[in-house]
């Protein structure tokens, strides 16, 4: 999202060449045009509607006040569109930090039986690398005020150490998450899912004379997600649903089994029933090794 303007010209039916320029929307609470970053981008779409496989390549620029480059990336987006297969890619790569910001790759495949399979692998930076990441955690001591401009850290740091406190910073999070499903009956559905996550952390940064210290963030390291579900429709009247559901997580400081059963019953063209019930039950590790468990018997009336 941006304030500014993006141009575009259809040079033939499979070549369009794209510019952009403006200043980045960062909220939606955002209610000024935020002139401290501006931006300019171009780039070119390879393929027509119709094509099979589409790309696009672009060139991003992004400044900050004081002549520090915030984001300066090129990357590549491509799209493959097939009867039964479907696929897309970016990779986003950062020119000033020499570093992969952004790598996704997401495809679907649909079966002669109607069965489905999608896969998702992502690594990328979080928050995006910019240097005005640089700021985060950074405090004026002296003035007791938050910095909200990089030409704010320079009294304290060089601006090759501004550059390098915006890598530290940003952490790196790598997630692969698998979904498979299949109709077992004409009334009957079940899917299948895994995740896998792991996300790195961040070394800290020393006091300065007027900068407090920034606190080194802990890798949370691989967390694993599985999950299993029943789906049923139209079994016991017109219209019905019921959810028969279990989930299992291993995090980083616990282990989680939750279990889930919910309907919906339309009991009338004006009148519908939406029982559910779940049950979840929490083994702490490390440092909260403490259990829990909770049971929620929730009614709906619409």
């Amino acid at each position: 999202r941006f304030d500014g303007a993006l141009l575009g010209w259809q040079a033939n039916p499979k070549l369009r060449f794209n510019a952009v320029a403006g200043y980045p929307v960062l909220s939606s609470r955002q209610i000024h045009v935020l002139k401290e970053r501006p931006f300019y981008g171009l780039s070119v779409d390879v393929g027509n509607k119709r094509s099979p496989l589409q790309t696009t390549l672009y060139w991003f620029d992004q400044r900050a006040r004081g002549g520090f480059t915030d984001r300066q990336s090129v990357g590549l987006e491509a799209r493959l569109l097939q009867k039964r297969f479907n696929a897309y890619a970016i990779l986003d790569y950062d020119v000033k930090y020499s570093t992969i910001n952004l790598a996704l790759l997401t495809f679907n495949y649909n079966f002669p039986d109607g069965a489905n399979f999608s896969a998702t692998a992502e690594y990328r930076r979080s928050p995006l690398l910019t240097t005005t990441n640089a700021l985060i955690g950074q405090f004026d001591t002296i003035n007791n005020v938050a910095f909200n401009d990089l030409r704010g850290l320079r009294p304290f740091f060089t601006d090759e150490q501004i550059y390098q406190l915006a890598r530290d910073r940003t952490l790196v999070s790598k997630s692969l998450t698998l979904t498979y499903s299949r109709a077992l009956s004409s009334k009957l559905q079940m899917s299948a899912d895994f995740s896998l996550t792991d996300t790195g952390g961040t070394p800290g940064t020393p006091a300065t004379a007027g900068t407090p210290v920034v606190g080194a963030l802990p890798a949370i390291g691989k967390e694993y997600f599985y999950g299993l579900q029943l789906t049923g429709s139209d079994l016991l009247m017109a219209n019905d649903i019921y959810i028969l559901s279990g989930r299992y997580a291993d995090t980083s400081n616990a282990r989680i089994y939750t279990a889930d059963f919910n309907a919906r019953l339309p009991i009338s063209s004006k009148l519908r029933l939406s029982p559910r019930l779940r049950y979840g039950y929490r083994d702490g590790k490390g440092v909260n090794p403490a259990t829990y468990k909770q049971i929620q018997p929730t009614l709906r009336i619409n």
